[in-house]
């Protein structure tokens, strides 16, 4: 399913193909290293869909995710 992602502090959005069956930490560090020519996160990271944090062991499917939704990815320190 296509995705639509924001990496805080990149300066352009992403949009990624991404399986239901795969897990939202395997997402993060997709994103991360998709937008690491621009910006450097460090771990751990966080995906955040419709303002909540998800679960890094969900599955997308797991979490409520489908085609053309919007995650934002930020790095834990950021979460405050």
């Amino acid at each position: 399913m296509p995705l639509y992602c924001f990496v805080r502090g990149d300066t352009l959005g992403l949009v990624v193909l991404a399986d239901e069956a795969e897990s939202i930490d395997e997402l993060a560090l997709r994103l991360a290293r998709a937008a690491a020519p621009r910006v450097t996160l460090a771990a751990p990271l966080r995906v955040w869909h419709r303002g909540r944090v998800l679960e890094g062991e969900l599955t997308l499917g797991q979490a409520g995710l489908s085609a053309l939704d919007r995650v934002d990815l930020t790095q834990e320190d950021d979460l405050g």
